[in-house]
């Protein structure tokens, strides 16, 4: 069982598959949680979040990652790779996360 911070990670069966067909790593995940910037942010009827975060993997350009966030447990949700045009200040958000590692 994997951990990000004190959140234990749980994958559903829908992005295990997804990350097969698409050839994403458990690490392009775990990069894109540590490294990524949230872009959107939902709550919803059981009062978890659902975020999609968006960072720059170590071999493969960006990622997106669709998470659910409740108590100590990030579900992952969906992943997939970004193939279109990323806006300027998410680009600048993340490197400016990445210099600060």
């Amino acid at each position: 069982m994997e951990n990000v911070g004190n959140c234990r990670i749980i994958y559903t069966t829908h992005v295990a598959d997804r990350m097969i067909e698409r050839e994403i790593s458990q690490d392009d995940i775990i990069t894109t949680l540590k490294n990524g910037i949230v872009v959107d942010v939902k709550i919803n009827k059981m009062s978890n979040s659902c975020c999609l975060i968006l960072g720059k993997t170590k071999r493969k350009g960006y990622l997106h990652v669709a998470v659910e966030i409740s108590d100590d447990v990030i579900v992952i949700i969906t992943a997939y790779r970004v193939n279109a045009k990323i806006k300027r200040d998410d680009l600048r958000k993340i490197k400016e996360t990445q210099n600060e590692m």
